[in-house]
């Protein structure tokens, strides 16, 4: 006898009926041969409920319960992610539909290009709405430092969206942020579920990008064209530019990736003491520094060469990404890294 799959996902309940149940009930006491054409008996061989005798051709037995729960579950499965394909598919069809109807009349059918969104939370709210419509991609780009409160709200709106939605993300923050704590604590939880994290000291915009199809990005003001009366520079107002022009979003997209390609990958777990940037050695030389010392001062505390200061130095500007020593100072002044000694550690040992 051949079973045939219920489709869980078209049904409005997996209830049993009292009538079902009492079928069950007749078929699992072995009361009698029932019936093929019983009418109760195609929803019950669909849901795995009820399945064929392997010893006795043409009698039915009642499945385990474990084994039901485990078919349906792996069916519902099955069917969740062939939707999640479908609506993947979804943004092709709306494209090539709007290619097509543009070629018949343009005017109609382009959405509105650009709108300024006015205020911190405006823009905020814009950005919200269509992170809850990602499909495929998130690339966004914030320098500057991020305060905690900020921090904090983007933890309870990022973290949940991209532990389950299944897309892309990758974030770029200024080098100088891998010290401030809340942010690493934020990384570490993006970096779990699924999201790419890297730093540079080279300076950039901020932005964001979703899909590939919009773009958020800081006004920078107006200024005039000098053949046209002088200059005058207009303040930037608070807020962010709605894009979605594919050509300036498509050139705001490689610009990204260029600033991706140039930028160091954040692991996330450099908030932990158990996996720390820094060496012990690395540690001691900066607390020394920090006192005022400079490195061939360092080296005769340590009673070691200036040459091994310096690599040491070198190493950790080169593991943060940073270009010169000189940032190293700023990096550290805000490193959680501070914490792990909660005082100078004494002089290391060099063999």
């Amino acid at each position: 006898m051949t079973e045939t799959a219920i489709d869980t996902a078209g049904a409005e309940s997996l209830d049993l009926s009292p009538a079902e149940l009492a079928l069950c009930l007749e078929i699992g006491a072995g009361h009698g041969r029932v019936s093929l054409q019983h009418p109760l008996l195609p929803r019950l061989l669909g849901l795995g409920v009820v399945i064929a005798d392997q010893y006795a051709p043409g009698d039915l037995v009642l499945a385990k319960a474990e084994q039901v729960e485990a078919r349906l579950r792996e069916q519902t499965e099955h069917e969740a992610q062939a939707a999640l394909r479908s609506m993947r598919e979804i943004p092709k069809i709306t494209h090539a539909l709007q290619q097509v109807q543009r070629r018949i009349d343009p005017a109609t059918t382009v959405p509105v290009q650009e709108v300024f969104v006015p205020g911190l939370q405006g823009a905020t709210e814009a950005m919200a709405r269509e992170l809850d419509a990602v499909m495929f991609s998130v690339c966004s780009a914030q320098p500057g430092h991020r305060r905690p409160e900020v921090i904090a709200g983007s933890r309870r709106r990022d973290v949940p969206v991209m532990a389950e939605r299944d897309f892309r993300w990758r974030m770029v923050y200024d080098v100088s942020e891998r010290g401030n704590p809340a942010l690493a604590d934020y990384v570490v939880d993006m970096v779990r579920a699924g999201a790419e994290v890297r730093t540079t000291p080279d300076p950039f915009s901020r932005l964001i990008l979703v899909d590939g199809r919009h773009a958020f990005f800081e006004d920078r003001g107006l200024i005039q064209d000098p053949r046209r009366g002088g200059v005058a520079v207009a303040e930037p107002r608070p807020g962010a530019w709605h894009c979605q022009s594919p050509g300036v979003v498509g050139y705001l997209g490689r610009t990204f990736e260029q600033l991706w390609e140039r930028s160091t990958p954040w692991s996330g777990d450099e908030a932990d003491p158990a996996h720390a940037i820094t060496t012990p050695l690395q540690r001691s030389i900066l607390w020394e520094l920090e006192k005022g010392k400079d490195q061939t001062q360092v080296a005769a505390h340590f009673q070691t060469s200036r040459k091994r200061v310096q690599r040491a130095l070198t190493d950790l500007r080169e593991a943060l990404g940073l270009k010169t020593l000189w940032q190293l100072g700023p990096w550290w002044s805000l490193s959680p890294e501070r914490q792990i000694d909660h005082r100078p550690a004494p002089p290391p040992r060099f063999r």
